[in-house]
């Protein structure tokens, strides 16, 4: 396994991650969240309601919902948020030194 899915694990033991699109939504609105895994793999109407909310958070699509999942040891789900400044910084870094994709959506 990867750092950055490392880090997620890490994540959610320390109970740092929201996840499912309903509650990140609302985590989303209340600007609780600092860095966004949306699932490669995830529905195209569950993509569109996570960008609607999500803008200007990190975020990366490089991981599917097994992968995921396996790193956070929860069952599949489009996607997860982190809680914690600290560590969504963390995991920026080690996605741009990794070489995955990350980005902002900026579009809304």
């Amino acid at each position: 396994m990867n750092k950055a899915l490392t880090l997620l694990g890490f994540a959610r033991k320390a109970g740092q991650i929201v996840s499912g699109t309903e509650a990140l939504e609302d985590a989303l609105k209340k600007k609780q969240v600092h860095f966004l895994y949306i699932a490669h793999d995830c529905s195209q109407a569950s993509l569109r309601q996570l960008l609607r909310q999500a803008t200007h958070v990190p975020m990366t699509m490089s991981y599917s919902r097994d992968e995921l999942a396996q790193a956070t040891g929860m069952r599949p789900r489009n996607a997860y948020g982190i809680t914690n400044r600290k560590l969504a910084l963390a995991m920026a870094q080690t996605m741009e030194q990794g070489g995955k994709s990350i980005g902002k959506n900026t579009s809304l």
